[in-house]
């Protein structure tokens, strides 16, 4: 039997911002868009986060961690530079660089790279 990841799923109450977010700073492609249900499927190169428009989530209180892995640690750093990103970049002895920043309701965004 074979199972894969299709998406991580987002629940948010600010919709609109956060799939800005993810479409600029992230770079990601709307594969699917249902305005009038609030939802979106982001699509990565290799991954996909659906974002559902909410009332009942909270901002602020999130509870998503994401790590994706870049393949080009430099170029990634200076795009989220240009934006302003605010982010944290890091050198980790485990043997990986990382970025960390976080979206509009809080998630937490890790980009790495193996050394």
């Amino acid at each position: 039997m074979k199972a894969e990841l299709f998406a991580v799923e987002i629940r948010t109450a600010e919709f609109e911002t956060m799939l800005e977010w993810y479409k600029n700073v992230l770079q990601l492609k709307v594969g699917i868009r249902q305005q009038e249900e609030g939802y979106a499927l982001l699509v990565g190169d290799g991954y996909r986060i659906a974002l559902l428009s909410r009332d009942d989530a909270i901002q602020g209180q999130a509870i998503v961690s994401l790590a994706i892995e870049v393949d080009d640690f430099d170029v990634w750093r200076e795009s989220l530079n240009s934006k302003s990103v605010p982010l944290v970049a890091q050198e980790n002895r485990e043997g990986f660089r990382e970025l960390k920043l976080t979206d509009p309701d809080g998630n937490r965004v890790k980009l790495f790279a193996w050394r």
